[in-house]
C-alpha cells in the first residue's frame, strides 16, 4: 500500500501551513470552489512531474513572498521553495520524479496535452501525441534518417561509379592506342635488323655517338665551369678596383693629414710666442697685484694706529695734542685708498684668471689637434696595411682563377679536336647511317610507348582505391537498408502492440462504464488515428463527441496509456474534469477508478466542487474521503 504525505506553504489558494494524507486508492477531494484543489494537485505535480521554471514560479500565493512544498512517498523525499526577491524569483527543487511522460499521462486537467487535443477536436495532435509517448515517433525518425542515409550513399555510389569508369574508358582506350603502336613499331625494327651488313655499322656508330655525346657533355661542363670562373674573375676584379680606389683616397687623406701636422708644427712657434706673452703679461700683472697687495696691508696698519690715536687726548707717540678732525679725516682718507687698492687687486686677479684661461685653452686647442691628426694618421696607416694586404690576396686569387680558365679552354680545345676527328669517321660509315638513325629513334620510341604503358597500369591500380570507396559505399547502403528494414519491421511491430493493448483496454473500460451508444471506439494501427462509430454504424469524430465523452476518453485513454508505460508510477490525478461529466456517469466513473486504484495499487487523486454552504474554508484532510462517494 502506497502513503503519500504532503505540506504545504502559501501554494495558490492555500495559504498559510497545511498538511496532507493521501493513500492507495481513490482519493476524492470534495470541496467548495476556490479551496485549494487545484492548488494540492499542483503541489504534487511540482515534485514528480516536470514542470517549466514559469509554472513553478506561478504556484506561490500572490500576496506571499515565499512559500514551500515538502512531500514523501514510502520513504522517497521532495521538496520545493520559492522566494520572491528583488532581482526575481528564487527556485529550490529536489523533485522525486522530474520527467514529462508523468506530466502527460498522470496529471489530468485541462492543461494536460492529451486532454487539449481530445477537447480541440485535433487528431493530429492527438496521434504525434501518441506516436511520441509510445516511442514510434523515434523509430519512424530513425527510419526516415536511415533512408536519407541510403539515398545518400546511393548518390555518392552513382557519381564515384561513373567518376571511375570514364577514368578507366580513358585509360583503356589509351592503352589500345599505344598497344597498336607498338606492334608497328616492333615490326619495323625486325625488317630493320634482319640485313646481315647493318650490324657492324651500327656497333661502330652507336659508339661513335656514345663518345661524341659523352665528349660533348665533358665541353658543356667545362663550358658551365669556365663561366662560373670566369663570373668569380669579374667579381675579384671588381674587388680588386675597389680596394685600389680606397687605398688612393686613404693615401690621399693621409697626405692631408700631414699637411695639416707640418702646419701645426709650423704654427706651434707661433702658439709658443702668444704664450710666452701672455706669461709675461700674467707676471706682470701678478708684480702690480703683489705691490697693490703690500700697499694695503701698510695702510691697514696706519689706519690702526690713526683708530688708536683717536681714542687718545694726546698723542703717544710725539706728546702732542690731538686734532680729532684731521685725525677722523685722515681715517676717512685712509679707507677710500684702501678700496681703491681692493678693488685694483680684485682687478688684478680677474686679469690673472682671465690670462691664465686664455693661456690653457691655447694649449689644449693645440694639442688636442696636434693629437686627433696624429691617432686619425695612425688609424689611416693601419687601414692602408690592411688593404695593401687584401690588394696582394685579390691579385693572387685572379692570377689563380686566370690559369685555371687558361687550363680549361686548353682541354675544350683538345675535346673539340677528338670530336672533329670522330665526324670525319662517322661520314665515312654514312651508307647506313639514316637506317641506323631510324632504327635508333625506333627503338627510342619503343621505350618511350613501354614506359607509357607502365605508367597505365600504375593509373589502373591507383583507381582501385577508388572502387573499394564504390564497394564500401555500397556496403554501407546495404547496411543501412537492413537496419531500416530491421526498424520498419519494429516500428510496425510496437505500433501493433501498443494498439492491440489500447484497443483490447478501451473496449473493455467502455463496456465497463456501459458507454452502449458506441459500437466502436478505438486506434487504428497504420497511423494511430482515432475511430468512433457510434451505435448504428455511425462514424463520428473528436470534435463531435460530447464534453462528458472527451472527459471519459481522456480519463480511460490516460490510464491505459498510464497502465501501458508508467506501471510503477503511484500517483494519477484529476482536476477539474468530473465537472463535465453529467450525474448519471460520475458514480459510474469513481467506481470505476476505485476499482483501477486497487487492481494497479496507486494513489488516484480527484477533484469534485461541492455545494457552497456556510462560511468560505480552505482545504483539509476531512475534505478527502478515501475510497467513498459522499454524494
Amino acid at each position: 500500500m502506497k502513503k503519500l504525505e504532503i505540506e504545504i506553504q502559501n501554494i495558490g489558494g492555500l495559504r498559510g501551513n497545511h498538511k496532507f494524507r493521501l493513500s492507495s486508492g481513490l482519493n476524492l477531494i470534495y470541496s467548495p470552489n476556490a479551496s485549494g484543489k487545484t492548488s494540492l494537485v499542483n503541489a504534487i505535480k511540482s515534485l514528480m512531474a516536470e514542470m517549466s521554471e514559469k509554472e513553478l514560479e506561478n504556484l506561490i500565493n500572490d500576496y506571499e513572498r515565499a512559500a514551500k512544498i515538502k512531500i514523501e512517498l514510502n520513504g522517497k523525499k521532495g521538496s520545493l521553495e520559492i522566494g520572491k526577491k528583488k532581482e526575481g524569483v528564487k527556485i529550490s527543487q529536489t523533485p522525486i520524479f522530474r520527467e514529462r511522460l508523468p506530466k502527460i499521462l498522470c496529471f489530468v486537467d485541462l492543461e494536460n496535452e492529451i486532454v487539449n487535443a481530445i477537447f480541440e477536436g485535433n487528431e493530429k495532435k492527438l496521434k504525434e501525441l501518441l506516436k511520441e509517448i509510445t516511442g514510434v515517433e523515434i523509430l519512424e525518425r530513425v527510419k526516415e534518417i536511415l533512408n536519407g542515409m541510403i539515398s545518400s550513399y546511393e548518390e555518392a555510389s552513382k557519381i564515384k561509379k561513373e567518376e571511375y569508369e570514364i577514368r578507366k574508358g580513358e585509360i583503356e582506350g589509351e592503352r589500345r592506342e599505344i598497344e597498336r603502336r607498338l606492334r608497328e613499331v616492333r615490326r619495323e625494327i625486325l625488317e630493320i635488323e634482319r640485313d646481315p651488313l647493318l650490324k657492324p655499322y651500327e656497333e661502330r656508330i652507336n659508339e661513335i655517338r656514345r663518345e661524341m655525346e659523352s665528349l660533348i657533355k665533358e665541353i658543356e661542363k667545362l663550358r658551365v665551369e669556365i663561366e662560373g670562373r670566369e663570373r668569380s674573375l669579374s667579381i675579384k676584379k671588381a674587388e680588386l678596383e675597389k680596394l685600389k680606389t680606397d687605398k688612393e683616397a686613404l693615401e690621399k687623406s693621409y697626405a692631408k693629414y700631414q699637411k695639416e701636422l707640418e702646419k701645426l708644427r709650423k704654427e706651434q712657434v707661433s702658439y709658443r710666442k702668444k704664450i710666452e706673452l701672455l706669461e709675461k703679461k700674467r707676471k706682470e700683472i701678478l708684480e702690480k697685484r703683489n705691490k697693490a697687495s703690500e700697499l694695503l696691508k701698510e695702510k691697514e696698519i696706519i689706519l690702526e694706529k690713526r683708530k688708536e690715536v683717536a681714542e687718545c687726548v694726546v698723542c703717544p707717540y710725539c706728546g702732542s695734542n690731538i686734532n680729532r678732525k684731521k685725525i677722523q679725516s685722515e681715517i676717512e682718507r685712509l679707507r677710500k685708498e684702501m678700496n681703491k687698492l681692493k678693488k685694483e687687486i680684485l682687478a688684478y686677479e680677474s686679469e690673472n684668471m682671465k690670462i691664465t684661461m686664455q693661456i690653457n685653452e691655447l694649449k689644449e686647442k693645440f694639442e688636442r689637434r696636434m693629437k686627433a691628426v696624429e691617432e686619425t694618421m695612425k688609424k689611416i696607416t693601419k687601414e692602408l696595411t690592411d688593404i695593401e694586404k687584401q690588394i696582394r690576396r685579390t691579385e693572387e686569387d685572379i692570377k689563380r682563377i686566370g690559369a685555371g680558365i687558361e687550363s680549361f679552354h686548353e682541354r675544350k680545345l683538345e675535346i673539340e679536336k677528338q670530336i672533329e676527328k670522330l665526324n670525319v669517321e662517322y661520314e665515312r660509315v654514312i651508307p647506313y647511317k639514316d637506317i641506323i638513325e631510324r632504327l635508333r629513334r625506333l627503338k627510342e620510341e619503343e621505350k618511350y610507348l613501354t614506359e607509357r604503358e607502365r605508367n597505365l597500369e600504375k593509373k589502373i591500380k591507383e583507381l582501385t582505391p577508388l572502387l573499394e570507396e564504390i564497394k564500401l559505399l555500397n556496403k554501407f547502403k546495404e547496411r543501412a537498408a537492413l537496419l531500416e528494414k530491421y526498424f520498419e519491421l519494429r516500428t510496425k511491430e510496437l505500433r501493433e502492440d501498443v494498439v492491440n493493448e489500447i484497443n483490447r483496454e478501451l473496449k473493455k473500460n467502455f463496456h465497463l462504464l456501459k458507454l452502449a451508444e458506441f459500437d466502436h471506439i478505438g486506434i487504428r494501427k497504420e497511423d494511430f488515428g482515432i475511430s468512433l462509430v457510434r451505435k448504428g454504424k455511425i462514424p463520428t469524430t473528436l470534435s463531435e463527441l460530447s464534453d462528458a465523452e472527451k472527459t471519459l476518453l481522456s480519463i480511460i485513454l490516460t490510464l491505459i496509456l498510464k497502465n501501458y508505460l508508467l506501471p510503477d508510477f503511484p500517483v494519477y490525478a484529476i482536476d477539474s474534469l468530473l465537472e463535465l461529466v453529467d450525474e448519471g456517469r460520475l458514480k459510474k466513473v469513481l467506481e470505476y477508478l476505485i476499482q483501477c486504484s486497487k487492481k494497479q495499487d496507486i494513489i488516484i487523486l480527484a477533484t469534485k466542487v461541492k455545494p457552497f454552504k456556510g462560511k468560505p474554508e480552505l482545504l483539509s484532510q476531512r475534505d478527502i474521503f478515501l475510497n467513498k462517494i459522499p454524494f
